[in-house]
């Protein structure tokens, strides 16, 4: 009887640590600002930080549909600018200094599914809209079936900034396409390297660069994560597969950075099929370090972070594609970290 008590008791130990031990890895959050809805069906998003005052920035996202187009909305989540109708526009991402003429300035990239084709927009910070500085005919990226996820990465050195574009495919090759001024106050565009295709099992839309490091991240959607080199002359292998598990469920969507100084941070993933997100290291082999249980959005897709303090948001914050209502949800960063994750302020250079 002793025994069966005893036995009884380890167990029951056992339970009682197994059960902290899931508790330690997850934490649950609740939005802070909801954006207003788009006309049609949201999808990619992106965060533009003020250059002067963090407190005008902007999230950016999509209208996918035939007539759709993009908008900003402040952050307390009110429509700013809708430049529209655009023909199905694709996921979009935001670089800061691009050398445009005489100036540096901050650009918009997306890609159209109409005519695979990329469209490049200066942000304007007096006025916050953007304007069209693409070549006429908008920049081919030579794909062969319709694009899909785009990422942009900007090499920290020589600040030269090029655009990662995906296909509707598996085994779809990525395509690295550089950006430059076409001395004439327009952007231009040079394809530098089609790759990956072959490590590709399923299809990526979800991409980010990490410029610091000089990585690219893919979610191979009912895969895992590939990473790649983001500089064409450090090949074209993939350098690590990740997310293979982790309690995902269905298509592994957007991914975006948290970024602290030194390489510090965390890679965020979107597994849509459970309303979670998935955090990785951003150091090393990525392991997988916490998982998200938020309320208010739901079946997302594209997903931004910054660790800037801006306004209600120390340590800055997360922003989702919400299916249900066709918009986009922002996240207080210190209800993700809590005690469980570093906290830090992005640069001043922003």
């Amino acid at each position: 009887m002793l025994k069966k008590t005893l036995l009884c008791s380890l167990a029951l130990i056992g339970l009682l640590l197994n059960s902290c031990s899931s508790n330690s890895d997850s934490v649950s959050i609740s939005p802070k600002v909801q954006t207003a809805s788009v006309a049609g069906n949201a999808d990619d998003c992106a965060i533009w930080i003020h250059p002067t005052d963090r407190n005008l920035s902007l999230i950016i996202g999509n209208d996918k549909r035939g007539g759709g187009g993009l908008y900003g909305w402040n952050l307390q989540g009110e429509i700013v600018f809708y430049y529209g109708p655009f023909i199905k526009p694709i996921n979009l991402d935001v670089r800061y200094g691009f050398s445009l003429g005489s100036k540096k300035v901050d650009i918009l990239v997306v890609g159209t599914h109409s005519d695979n084709t990329l469209r490049v927009f200066m942000i304007d910070p007096d006025e916050r809209k953007l304007v069209d500085v693409t070549v006429p005919g908008g920049i081919p990226t030579g794909a062969g079936y319709q694009i899909y996820g785009l990422s942009l990465y900007q090499n920290p050195k020589t600040e030269e900034v090029s655009a990662f574009v995906s296909q509707v495919k598996s085994e779809g090759d990525l395509i690295q396409i550089a950006l430059s001024d076409d001395g004439n106050g327009r952007v231009r565009g040079r394809i530098l390297r089609t790759f990956g295709g072959k490590d590709i099992k399923n299809i990526v839309e979800g991409m980010c660069a990490d410029d610091e490091l000089g990585f690219l991240y893919c979610s191979d959607e009912r895969i895992g994560i590939l990473k790649f080199h983001a500089e064409p002359e450090m090949g074209d292998e993939p350098i690590a597969r990740f997310a293979i598990a982790d309690g995902i469920k269905g298509d592994r969507e957007g991914i975006a950075l948290y970024e602290c100084p030194d390489g510090r941070g965390y890679l965020i993933l979107s597994s849509q099929g459970n309303d979670q997100l998935k955090v990785y290291d951003r150091a090393g082999n990525n392991p997988f370090v916490l998982t998200v249980n938020k309320k208010g959005s739901t079946r997302t897709d594209g997903i931004g972070a910054t660790s800037c303090q801006i306004g209600r948001f120390p340590h800055g914050f997360i922003v989702c594609h919400n299916d249900q209502n066709a918009n986009f949800v922002l996240y207080d960063w210190d209800d993700i970290a809590k005690d469980k994750l570093l906290k830090c302020s992005c640069s001043e250079a922003y």
